[in-house]
């Protein structure tokens, strides 16, 4: 399964960005970016993902993949196992137990 650091890595050279680019927007060393690329650390802040998103232009695509495994990177698997087996048990009678928790 694909990582968070390793989708921001290929994002960034896709995109002809620099991780100084991407450090100096969120106001991070460069060292931070290279541990978030290795997956020694987790994702970024949702706002700070929001300005490296708005950085690298990334179509909606693009936007919910990125979205999606910051997300998943910043919960701990444990966490990660009840929503994909409440999701399982769900989707058959309701959908989605995210999509559920939304409209409550």
């Amino acid at each position: 399964m694909q990582k968070f650091g390793d989708y921001l890595k290929i994002l960034r050279f896709e995109k002809s960005i620099k991780a100084a680019e991407v450090a100096r927007v969120i106001d991070v060393s460069r060292a931070y970016i290279a541990a978030v690329e290795s997956n020694k650390q987790t994702a970024p802040s949702f706002a700070n993902c929001i300005k490296i998103a708005e950085t690298l232009k990334l179509n909606s695509s693009e936007s919910y993949r990125f979205f999606s495994l910051a997300l998943q990177s910043r919960i701990n698997d444990d966490t990660l196992s009840f929503f994909h087996h409440l999701d399982s048990i769900s989707e058959s009678k309701t959908g989605s137990y995210l999509d559920h928790l939304k409209s409550s």
